[in-house]
């Protein structure tokens, strides 16, 4: 059986990954939203969720990224998002942390 807090977990994935589509997006329309979409689907997930390790493994592999996508010299959508996911991942961390 699915509990109101599983349906809030899945609804705050769900969240991170339109943030992610709002990030890559060809457009950039969308782009100026994608880092509070992001910020907002983190943080909820990171109070939500009972899998503290799982959801510090995701934040810490979200900073890894982030730090990679800043230092790669090859391509620039990674070197524009690169801070979007450094950030969030951040966030996430600090917030599994202190819960």
């Amino acid at each position: 059986m699915i509990t109101q807090k599983t349906l809030i977990e899945i609804a705050s994935v769900v969240i991170i990954l339109i943030g992610l589509i709002f990030l890559y997006t060809l457009t950039g329309a969308l782009h100026t939203w994608a880092l509070p979409i992001l910020l907002v689907g983190v943080i909820s997930w990171s109070i939500i969720s009972p899998r503290r390790h799982f959801v510090e493994r995701i934040a810490m592999g979200m900073i890894a990224f982030g730090i990679i996508s800043l230092c790669q010299p090859l391509f620039m959508i990674l070197y524009k998002t690169g801070f979007h996911i450094l950030l969030s991942g951040t966030v996430g961390f600090i917030v599994v942390g202190h819960r």
